[in-house]
């Protein structure tokens, strides 16, 4: 997992030379590649497994599996989806590609289809966990059943088509979040606070140090401390729904918000996710987004009340 997520980093080496414009020509090539391996892979994979009555007949499938409107706290069911929505609506990646528009018209139409392929992207690999929980019911390690399924469930070279749409996506989270380190140090922290009278390259070569410098750290971190990928971007997600979902819908919102309530917001949501992340078991409604969200919300409206 340690090397996938390394290549996972460094493959978009475009990032550093060839800025947005080139992010976005590849994002458009990972878009068919996702959706060419699911559409091919799936369907195969459904068939073999008996469809979706094959699957419901799995033994040891609790009573409440396929009743969408169960949850047994802020980790499942629609609870979960509800939480996962602001980490996509403050997107660093849809943010930074929607102010690179060409127009104001480009941006309703990038948005548009980016919330119909997300919305696809959301239901088309949870079919790949249910064929595998039916056609390999006693693999134990979450990591395990990807390769599994693509190993033994279909042709070589299909399973390597439906890898390659897996390892497209992963290369879509680490450049958002390589794009997100390098715009914020170049411009919010260079820029603004170090040398504000910096020219556009000097801009431009901090941006390219910090993107260098940001796949470096992923790729220590995911060699010596990260066990698994989805717990990185599980913690990277929620950080930014908990803390940057409130102060950019107030500061849209609200015409008088202040950048102290941003901050107060932040702060407030920062806080109360590291105390639930790493002072809870995270079981039920103990979720480090939940409180982080309510804690951000809080701290915004606290700001505007009482600190005017």
């Amino acid at each position: 997992m340690a090397l996938q997520y390394w290549l996972s980093v460094w493959l978009p080496r475009y990032r550093c030379a060839g800025g947005l414009l080139s992010s976005v020509g590849v994002s458009a090539v990972q878009l068919f590649v996702k959706f060419t391996g699911f559409a091919i892979a799936i369907p195969i994979l459904l068939r073999t497994a008996g469809g979706i009555s094959g699957i419901a007949q799995t033994p040891g499938l609790p009573a409440t599996f396929f009743d969408p409107l169960f949850s047994a706290g802020a980790n499942s069911g629609f609870t979960l989806l509800l939480l996962s929505a602001p980490n996509f609506i403050v997107s660093p990646g849809l943010i930074q590609k929607a102010y690179g528009a060409e127009s104001a018209r480009a941006v309703r139409r990038g948005v548009g289809a980016n919330a119909i392929a997300l919305l696809i992207f959301a239901f088309l690999p949870v079919f790949l966990g249910l064929t595998a929980r039916a056609l390999f019911p006693g693999i134990e390690a979450r990591d395990l059943v990807l390769p599994t399924l693509l190993l033994h469930g279909l042709p070589v070279w299909l399973g390597a088509l439906a890898l390659a749409a897996v390892f497209s996506a992963e290369m879509g989270a680490c450049e958002a979040i390589l794009f997100m380190l390098s715009t914020s140090l170049s411009q919010d922290l260079y820029k603004r606070i170090v040398n504000p009278a910096a020219t556009p390259s000097q801009v431009l070569t901090v941006a390219r140090i910090a993107a260098f410098a940001g796949g470096t750290a992923g790729m220590l971190l995911a060699i010596f401390v990260v066990g698994e990928i989805i717990d990185a971007l599980a913690v990277f997600y929620s950080i930014i729904g908990a803390t940057l979902l409130v102060p950019v819908v107030g500061g849209l919102f609200v015409k008088s918000a202040t950048r102290r309530d941003a901050l107060v917001s932040i702060a407030a949501g920062m806080i109360a996710f590291l105390a639930m992340r790493f002072g809870t078991d995270h079981t039920g409604w103990l979720n480090a987004n939940l409180w982080g969200l309510v804690a951000s919300a809080f701290g915004f409206f606290a700001s505007r009340l009482l600190l005017k």
